[in-house]
């Protein structure tokens, strides 16, 4: 829901509201975003669309980097680890086939993709430990 991840991260990113934030301006915003319609359109509601817009951008920023910084870091582990297989002879197909399904076959920015990411760094430490038993 807009108006919950809006409202949280303005929460967690300002201790106050702006002086000029009214609720029942805010809630005809995200309405208004969230809807087709027509809306009248002030001086107020102008502020609390464009917080709110500054808000959804930092989000996406910060999702994105939150991604990329995940993929990179499976994307390098992933390649030590399937190096590392390799030199032990092991068969390293289901390996390669479970990264990319995890990384490639997502939205990038979604938080299903940040779960897989995760999800997959698991299975990463899971396969190392193994390995590292086999040697």
């Amino acid at each position: 829901d807009l108006s919950t991840l809006v409202i949280h991260n303005l929460k967690k990113r300002r201790r106050e509201f702006p002086d000029w934030w009214d609720n029942s301006t805010s809630d005809q915003v995200f309405e208004a975003v969230s809807k087709k319609g027509s809306t009248i359109v002030n001086e107020s509601f102008t502020k609390h669309l464009d917080l709110t817009l500054e808000t959804l951008r930092g989000i996406t920023h910060g999702r994105k980097l939150l991604s990329d910084t995940l993929k990179q870091v499976i994307e390098d582990s992933h390649d030590a680890l399937l190096a590392t297989a390799e030199d032990c002879q092991m068969d390293i197909k289901d390996l390669y086939k479970s990264l990319h399904k995890a990384l490639f076959d997502l939205p990038h920015l979604s938080k299903q993709h940040i779960q897989a990411c995760i999800d997959e760094m698991q299975m990463l430490v899971t396969a190392a430990e193994s390995i590292a038993q086999s040697e």
